[in-house]
């Protein structure tokens, strides 16, 4: 009997095309509630003789099927035997006689496909404005453009298309992929266009097709060179000009980062490159007819002509194009990039960490135009490369903007979130390795495993290739693979052929195999030796990573000659370092130099203590201050009774009080996070809460004073020259700002919540929302009240109502449920909005002290997540983490967790919810314990 098939697909269900795409000449007509599409499909033969060709087609009417005897379809056409099995998404082409090796032939098919409202694949119906015709949008990765026309849905099917459009001449904008050509009005309401996307050979999920109303904003962007394209951004009517402007700064700013700091040598000549970037910013801000301009200009050609410089786009015209509804962040749809509306300009009521986003998804999806569109990956199994290798570039940019350790810590810091963090994820029952065995649905692949994991992968093989041989071997792939398709060995010898080492086992095991290093040191000093004993936990095949580290001094200075990168590779190993003088204490892993975690045995109190005050580098400090910090919790947790240490609550002011740190780091280290990272504890989900409540008590209750005058000091920043540049102050300011308002709130007394209702009046909105969500968490009698007032106000806008929603589901109090419940109720809320459904709805299944431990809450979050996935199933799947630690929890709450888990399961069939189906599945089976619990409760066996 055969295995039954734990995933859906698997590597082998991709291989060689039997022909290869050429040319699709694609014509729409496209209404309210149908299109109808006419695909003239040229191909050659690679596999002959060929008899029998299978199209992927899905939920289509087949109306015609042609065969044409020459690539240009002027010969006349004969009807083609055809045979459509809905069931398996396969149109199959019988052709009369069998087609030799090499001929080149073409297919013409009509079809009918129809727009959905909550599938948010192929076409469907995005935000409409009132009295307008309804707009429609494709998503067509993974394999959404099936969903539109007969075709070879694969990665590797790239060919050139020729797209004409005909649809209700009302609409503002008709695009889809490449350069338009023409533009004519037909009578009767009708206008139809024609593009031609001839330039650079496309993938099927990368084509894009939208018919809607929008205000659209131009500007030019000009290479150093003097080239030049134009940049589009179409957005809601009545948008402000000003603010599309500098959304439209932003990205150019991005492009010419790439276009200055990418490359085959982008570390050579840095100065001269930093000049240029310079220069181009203030070419781009001083009026044409300033005497200093022309000058400008010069010195621009100048270097320009000195220097190797990185990607340039190729086409006419990027365009940014602002959806509301997608399961996804951002879309690199190739020259028509779709951003989520809340995302794409920096909207006033846009907070903070939304308007990070807004800068990296920018230059992410610009940066996809190389990595991704140019050099695409062989199938869904490389969705990895062409996502990490563009979040690592897109790291390199907001580095260059906020700064590399602020960068650098926000990442560790999602590293470390519980439930949603890549760790967290990485050893949960249903993780999957970033080269996964197979998988059900290929939004599965859209997780912090691509896109944390992956990444931190890339950086670990620059760290031990060198930044310079990195770029090179990576520029070098670019050159290799233009117009085609790679797989990840394509990529692994690429990387080796720069520096003639092997890098295929290091990469390969951090590929395959889910979870991540826990590095045990002990450390001992003797006689001019500082002696490192290194012992990795667990797997039987060791991992390897590059560790940096350094001896440091009681002053806080490195001593001379014992900063070093070590390539670690077995399970055991031992570095000795020369050293004039027993050092202070060891900084491990700095920058958190590998994805994974490390156990210093040897560092005592005082150690951290120091390390935490006065280690140079930044990142070491922060985990060395979190580590005294955990330690703290997990006494309180395993002791309720204890007091907290007074050491740590003088480290905290003498943190707080530091004048040399910067703000947002400030704030990021005076967190306290409501997690541990020992796994004994970490699903203490309720103990946790106490403890960190507890420490913030005695922080505020000591520190009161300083809070305050913190707090009132800073917004209050000087003046930048640069827009951007306010930005980034202001934020790490506000961030700061806003640690301290979290402080002060644990008090609960009047003075603070009247201290909070003032900031709810702040012309910041990241201040405003900060306050909503604190007020939440007092004991103030109105909060019900107030919640209810802001709703009214919050939904006036699209970007305020997501965060109200966010803010309601995360809120800390026990009316959450009336809440919620108000908000699902509320008119404004839309149900298929899949942005509405995340904000709604995954702060409360990441409170899991409640959504989990609770029966009323575990009974709120089961029902959540069917309703969610019969109305869009990533959104019920993503929130299945919740259950990540079932197998650490009690095994009372066992009993209860795994009877949802079978509840969900049946409720959603797999044929209908492959992924949400199969991921429980895979939780259950993973979870051997907590199986046991529950058929020891429940006296009766599981069957999966």
């Amino acid at each position: 009997m055969a295995k039954k098939r734990e995933y859906k697909y698997y590597p082998d269900d991709f291989g060689a095309l039997p022909v290869k795409a050429l040319h699709m000449k694609l014509d729409f007509d496209v209404f309210e509630d149908h299109t109808v599409v006419t695909s003239d499909f040229t191909m050659k033969v690679k596999k002959g003789p060929l008899s029998v060709l299978a199209l992927d087609a899905k939920n289509l009417e087949i109306q015609e099927v042609y065969f044409f005897d020459d690539p240009e379809g002027k010969t006349s056409k004969h009807h083609l035997h055809h045979t459509y099995e809905k069931e398996k998404d396969k149109l199959f082409l019988h052709f009369p006689e069998k087609l030799r090796l090499g001929r080149v032939f073409t297919i013409r098919t009509k079809t009918l496909c129809c727009p959905t409202a909550n599938i948010l694949e192929g076409l469907y119906y995005d935000e409409t404005p009132k009295g307008k015709p309804k707009t429609m949008i494709t998503q067509c990765q993974q394999w959404g453009f099936q969903r539109l026309v007969p075709c070879l849905d694969d990665m590797t099917a790239k060919c050139i298309y020729t797209t004409t459009i005909t649809a209700d001449s009302r609409y503002t904008s008709i695009i889809t992929n490449g350069d338009l050509v023409s533009s004519k009005e037909l009578g009767n309401g009708r206008k139809q266009v024609v593009y031609h996307n001839h330039k650079t050979p496309m993938a099927p999920y990368l084509f894009f097709l939208g018919v809607g109303t929008y205000a659209t904003f131009k500007r030019p962007c000009t290479y150093p060179d003097g080239s030049s394209f134009t940049l589009e951004l179409l957005l809601p009517p009545g948008t402000k000009p000003e603010l599309a402007s500098r959304a439209l700064d932003i990205l150019n700013d991005s492009i010419l980062w790439v276009h200055v700091f990418t490359g085959k040598e982008p570390y050579k000549d840095y100065e001269k490159r930093e000049e240029l970037m310079h220069l181009l910013r203030q070419r781009d801000s001083t009026p044409p007819k300033d005497k200093q301009y022309a000058g400008i200009l010069q010195r621009l050609k100048d270097l320009a002509g000195e220097l190797t410089l990185g990607y340039a786009y190729t086409g006419s015209v990027y365009r940014e194009i602002g959806m509301q509804n997608s399961d996804f962040g951002g879309m690199e749809n190739v020259g028509n990039t779709t951003i989520i509306t809340n995302r794409i300009v920096p909207f006033p009521e846009m907070s903070d960490p939304a308007f990070e986003y807004l800068i990296a998804v920018k230059v992410h999806e610009f940066f996809h135009n190389i990595n991704g569109s140019e050099v695409t990956g062989a199938s869904p199994f490389e969705i990895w490369l062409n996502e990490a290798v563009t979040v690592f570039i897109e790291q390199k940019y907001t580095d260059y903007l906020f700064g590399e350790d602020y960068k650098r810590i926000q990442t560790i810091m999602h590293l470390y979130t519980p439930m949603i963090g890549t760790f967290a994820g990485d050893l949960s029952p249903n993780s999957m390795p970033i080269l996964p065995e197979g998988f059900n649905n290929p939004n599965e692949l859209i997780s912090g495993v691509t896109y944390v994991k992956a990444p931190e992968m890339v950086r670990m093989l620059e760290a031990t290739m060198g930044k310079e041989a990195f770029m090179a071997g990576l520029s070098g792939y670019f050159e290799k693979f233009s117009h085609s398709n790679a797989t990840t060995l394509d990529w692994i010898e690429a990387m080796e052929k720069q520096t003639g080492q092997h890098y295929k086992e290091f990469l390969m095991h951090w590929l395959t195999t889910t979870g991540f290093p826990v590095l045990h040191v002990t450390t001992e000093y003797k006689k001019g030796i500082c002696t490192l004993s290194l012992v990795q936990e667990g797997k039987a095949i060791p991992w390897q990573f590059p560790l940096t580290l350094s001896l440091v001094d009681e002053h806080g200075k490195d001593i001379h000659s014992t900063g070093k990168t070590f390539f670690i590779k077995k399970q055991k190993e031992t570095i000795r370092i020369p050293t004039p003088a027993a050092p202070a204490f060891v900084s491990l892993a700095r920058d958190h130099s590998f994805y994974g975690k490390t156990v210093n045995h040897s560092a005592t109190r005082e150690q951290l203590m120091l390390q935490a005050l006065v280690d140079p580098n930044i990142p070491a400090r922060f985990m060395a201050f979190k580590e005294l910090v955990e330690q703290e919790k997990i006494k309180i947790i395993t002791n309720p009774r204890k007091t907290i240490d007074p050491s740590l609550i003088s480290l905290f002011g003498k943190v707080l009080l530091d004048p040399t740190l910067d703000p947002g780091i400030k704030a990021m280290m005076l967190i306290i996070e409501e997690s541990v990272k020992d796994d004994s504890l970490s699903h203490k989900y309720k103990e946790i809460y106490i403890a960190k409540e507890a420490i913030k008590k005695g922080i505020a209750y000591y520190y009161q004073k300083e809070l305050l005058a913190i707090y009132s000091a800073l917004g209050k920043s000087q003046t930048q020259k640069s827009y951007m540049g306010q930005m980034i102050s202001d934020i790490k300011q506000r961030k700061l700002k806003n640690v301290c308002l979290s402080f002060l709130s644990s008090l609960d007394t009047r003075q603070i919540h009247q201290l909070i209702r003032k900031q709810l009046t702040s012309p910041s909105a990241t201040d405003r929302y900060s306050a909503f969500s604190l007020f939440l968490t007092t004991s103030a009698p109105d909060k019900t009240k107030l919640a209810q007032k802001l709703r009214g106000e919050y939904a006036r806008h699209h970007v305020s109502w997501e965060s109200y929603l966010g803010i309601v589901s995360g809120a800390e109090c026990d009316e959450v449920y009336t809440l919620i419940t108000e908000a699902e109720k509320d008119e404004r809320y839309c149900a298929e909005q899949a942005t509405e459904q995340r904000a709604l709805y995954m702060p409360f299944a990441m409170n899991r002290k409640r959504s989990v431990l609770t029966g009323k809450g575990l009974g709120f979050l089961t029902d959540t997540i069917i309703k969610l996935t019969k109305i869009n199933e990533m959104s019920g799947h993503r929130m299945l983490s919740a259950f990540n630690q079932l197998h650490l929890l009690d095994p009372a709450d066992q009993v209860r967790v795994v009877g949802k888990l079978l509840a969900i399961k049946d409720e959603l069939p797999e044929k209908e919810f492959p992924s949400v189906h199969n991921n429980v599945l895979r939780i259950l089976k993973n979870c051997p314990t907590a199986i046991a619990s529950y058929e020891k409760g429940h006296r009766k066996q599981v069957k999966l």
